[in-house]
């Protein structure tokens, strides 16, 4: 419910689920990691909306928190050359 009106997100947590043995338990965890990622990032001082992209990408892998330092780090660099 909290994601009503992002379709976008709605969709990857359906495609997450969809593809899991436990459709239900899959869409909490994602949204779990999502929420854990999200916090992480804007502790860190990264802006809302650039940490919720990152932690849609991060939520769908193995383990979401690396994968999204991974990402920052990758961010951080083009935004630095370019």
């Amino acid at each position: 419910m909290s994601f009503k009106r992002d379709v976008a997100f709605a969709r990857t947590v359906a495609r997450a689920a969809f593809i899991a043995p436990d459709p239900v338990r899959a869409a909490r965890q994602f949204v779990h990691d999502y929420h854990a990622v999200v916090r992480q990032l804007t502790t860190r001082g990264l802006e809302p909306t650039i940490a919720r992209t990152l932690a849609g990408i991060a939520s769908l892998g193995a383990e979401p928190l690396k994968t999204a330092r991974t990402l920052v780090e990758k961010f951080r660099d083009v935004w630095k050359t370019s």
